[in-house]
């Protein structure tokens, strides 16, 4: 019994240890037995169904970061487990007095107790396992859910819902890496990353492929960086040179990122490769002639030194107010007294400025 105790919990279903857990063999184990065999019985079959599942994950999910959490899980916290298996095998050769006991006893409490400490660790991975096997899992989803497992109270969980989060996070910032160091989405993976290009060959953020410590305004940063990226390297040959030279910066700044990744932290990197790229590449794709030439454009008209804009939007709302009120005077008296005559409807004031831009751009045909 001893030897199967031993070769069940290394990941080996064995038959004679889930039969001396049942029923029928009740009048040869006492209760206290049973229930020390049944412990066991529970590690090891959590133990190969890891195995199993995890090795299932990492060859056939299509989440690269559920890959990565699986493989690790099972390369690296079972591998601890198979060895904490070993060394308990290894105390009962050397016949350690903290598990043999007199006369070359080995009792049942003394194997059980050394895996305490990993009944609830292997249930927990089972749980983890049980959600990346979930349909349409993704990444930001399993990233979320080990962040939040962070927080259960139980410092062994902890520790490993922290190696997960690096693992997971990593996977994740060497997607994030090929958007923002090189303007392409990442080759293995591009579904689960929140950019993706859509049938009009526009690229847009997925909200529900963020993860959590994204911000809505980070990401949008990300967009853009990797939309200008993508620009410079098929339209601006001379641009495409100046972000080479800015490659290692950049990775320097991606890579310094602690873990678990905060908001704050990536906000900051991403303002920095933002700010290089706008003092250096962008200003090569964009001259410093045509962006005075649009900002004048935008003095005059907005802020009034020429009045074609003023003049043009006050002559359409005030055809727009006499058409209202000739509306209104085909109603009856009570009903025109109501608010819908004095609000404005956003409708109407889009409606305005486009006749308004429509009026200015016309061209002036002499007479």
């Amino acid at each position: 019994m001893l030897h199967e105790i031993i070769l069940s919990l290394s990941g080996h279903p064995s038959p004679l240890l889930a039969a001396g857990t049942s029923n029928a063999s009740s009048d040869l184990l006492s209760p206290p037995e049973k229930a020390l065999l049944a412990s066991i019985a529970h590690l090891s079959n959590l133990h190969c169904k890891l195995l199993s599942h995890t090795d299932s994950v990492s060859s056939k999910s299509q989440s690269s970061i559920c890959q990565a959490v699986a493989t690790s899980i099972r390369s690296t916290h079972l591998v601890m487990f198979q060895h904490k298996v070993l060394d308990v095998e290894s105390s009962i050769l050397r016949k350690d007095s903290g598990i043999v006991g007199a006369y070359n006893v080995v009792p049942l409490t003394a194997i059980t107790g050394q895996f305490l400490e990993w009944t609830r660790r292997m249930e927990w991975f089972w749980e983890i396992t049980e959600f990346m096997e979930a349909d349409g899992c993704t990444g930001s989803a399993i990233i979320n859910k080990l962040c939040a497992e962070m927080q259960t109270g139980y410092s062994d969980i902890e520790q490993v819902a922290s190696s997960l989060v690096q693992v997971a996070e990593s996977a994740w910032l060497k997607q994030a890496a090929c958007w923002v160091l090189h303007g392409r989405l990442p080759a293995f993976g591009e579904h689960d990353f929140f950019v993706f290009q859509g049938d009009d060959g526009e690229y847009e953020v997925k909200q529900e492929l963020r993860p959590d410590f994204i911000s809505r305004s980070t990401a949008s940063s990300i967009l853009f960086v990797g939309k200008s990226l993508t620009q410079i390297r098929t339209k601006n040959a001379k641009s495409a040179t100046s972000i080479a030279a800015l490659l290692p910066k950049h990775l320097q700044l991606l890579s310094s990122i602690p873990y678990p990744i905060s908001t704050s932290n990536l906000s900051t990197c991403i303002t920095s490769i933002r700010k290089n790229l706008s003092q250096s590449a962008l200003q090569e794709l964009l001259p410093l002639s045509k962006i005075i030439q649009i900002l004048a454009l935008f003095h005059d008209f907005f802020l009034l030194s020429r009045g074609e804009f003023a003049v043009a939007l006050i002559n359409e709302a005030d055809e727009k107010i006499r058409s209202r009120w000739r509306r209104s005077d085909n109603l009856a008296f009570e009903k025109r007294s109501g608010l819908g005559d004095v609000v404005v409807k956003e409708g109407e004031v889009a409606a305005v400025l486009s006749r308004t831009w429509a009026a200015i751009s016309a061209p002036a045909w002499p007479e």
